[in-house]
């Protein structure tokens, strides 16, 4: 059986998170690897910054702008589909707190899904206590549980998974056909120059170092992220995950998630991004702490309703605290006033002299549970009624107004506990089959 690590205090905000960094109330995530987001940010906007200074104005002058115009749209189209990817909750699904199920390690290890006619099997977070969803992993990097996790890519200093997964192959591929654009137009102006009177290629290059520089280093770069690219779009088609992939999930069983060629390409494309799981977990756990309350109130209305004590003096009258029958935690002689039932001991005033809360009569009752006492000195265990002239099977004499009397205590039940809150602690809702998967 699972157990938790961490401690039964430990709430849904805090010091149970990830290794994140949020900011705007977790709209702008940034991973825990944002040294290496700044690293990828410089490796493109420096040779960036070199074509457009010293090879875009040759473009321009001598060919088209258009290929400025298009390198333009390329770069900015980079950088904003690595800030959506880099920025963008990739799905990290909240953590739960502690519950005696939990902290035990009563929960079960895995759980079954059933996803189109499979049976998807998926364990239990013992760091974020809860059972993950289906293509759902914990990402020890981040230390988070990623909805649909793909991989954690250094790159961009966080995880990707089913919230940015379609920002991180826009931003690879777009990459990708930007070294290609570089090494292209570089080369041209090379060729350019080379081929005027009294040019060759080596003084094309001595006069314009910097696009030789650009071809050489986009030329390399264009394997990592084109083949990059190449490999996700081969992925997508299939509908599988990197993580997945490296798995072997589905070697030997169907791919529970596979809609075909086109339709998966369309699911990861096309399809609106989800909801972030953290605004909607916490909608859910404020309805069912409500739903909590309400039961607990309702149960500790019905538990109060239950200790009705009847007190009969002369004319048989009900009441709470009345008559021979008033309840005390403990037992006083017939001169002081009536007491408060209470829920753990109770005590019978004997009443006998007058001067209590409501006077006994001779023939005094008393109903409930505890201890019950009238004006002839006679008690009686449990619920039953006792009259002044009445026999009992089991009788317990005891002097009158003998002041001898101890309280018998009495077990109260506690309530029993919230099934709905229970479960969702224990886990979180996990997404339909129609929401990607």
């Amino acid at each position: 059986m699972p157990r938790c690590r961490g401690s039964a205090d430990q709430g849904f905000r805090g010091v149970d998170r990830g290794l994140e960094y949020r900011f705007f109330g977790g709209k702008i995530i940034v991973g825990p690897d944002y040294k290496s987001l700044a690293m990828s940010t410089l490796l493109i906007l420096v040779p960036s910054v070199i074509y457009f200074v010293f090879v875009a104005p040759y473009l321009g002058r001598n060919i088209s702008w258009a290929c400025v115009a298009v390198a333009a749209v390329l770069v900015a189209f980079v950088f904003l589909t690595l800030g959506m990817t880099a920025f963008r909750d990739p799905g990290f699904i909240p953590r739960s707190p502690l519950n005696n199920d939990v902290e035990f390690g009563l929960c079960p290890s895995t759980r079954d899904y059933f996803v189109n006619g499979y049976t998807v099997t998926t364990k239990f977070c013992a760091t974020c206590c809860h059972y993950r969803p289906p293509r759902c992993s914990h990402c020890a990097v981040c230390d988070n549980c990623v909805d649909r996790f793909d991989h954690h890519c250094p790159w961009v200093g966080t995880c990707v998974g089913r919230r940015n997964y379609r920002t991180f192959f826009l931003f690879v591929t777009s990459t990708a056909l930007l070294c290609c654009l570089i090494v292209a137009t570089c080369v041209v102006q090379l060729w350019h120059v080379a081929t005027k009177p009294n040019e060759n290629l080596g003084s094309a290059i001595s006069r314009y170092p910097a696009s030789l520089i650009l071809i050489l280093y986009c030329f390399g770069m264009v394997w990592f992220v084109g083949g990059l690219s190449c490999f996700h779009i081969w992925l997508m088609g299939r509908n599988v995950t990197t993580y997945e992939h490296f798995r072997h999930r589905y070697s030997n069983t169907g791919n529970p998630y596979s809609l075909g060629m086109w339709k998966n390409f369309g699911q990861v494309l096309c399809t609106k991004v989800p909801p972030r799981w953290e605004p909607l977990w916490e909608k859910q756990r404020a309805e069912d702490e409500a739903v909590a309350d309400a039961s607990a109130s309702q149960q500790q209305q019905s538990q109060s309703q239950s200790q009705q004590h009847i007190n009969n003096g002369t004319n048989g009258d009900v009441g709470y605290g009345g008559g021979a029958g008033a309840l005390s935690p403990n037992y006083h002689d017939g001169s002081v006033a009536g007491g408060s039932p209470t829920a753990s001991s109770y005590a019978l005033y004997d009443g006998s002299d007058g001067n209590s809360s409501s006077e006994n009569g001779d023939g005094g009752h008393v109903m409930g549970s505890g201890i019950a006492g009238n004006g002839q000195g006679d008690i009686e265990l449990g619920v039953l009624t006792r009259d002044g002239q009445g026999d009992f099977s089991t009788p317990v004499q005891t002097p009158r107004n003998s002041g001898t009397l101890s309280p018998l205590p009495i077990e109260s039940a506690a309530p029993p506990e919230d099934v709905a809150a229970l479960e969702f602690l224990q886990s979180p809702r996990p997404p339909a089959p129609h929401r990607g998967q």
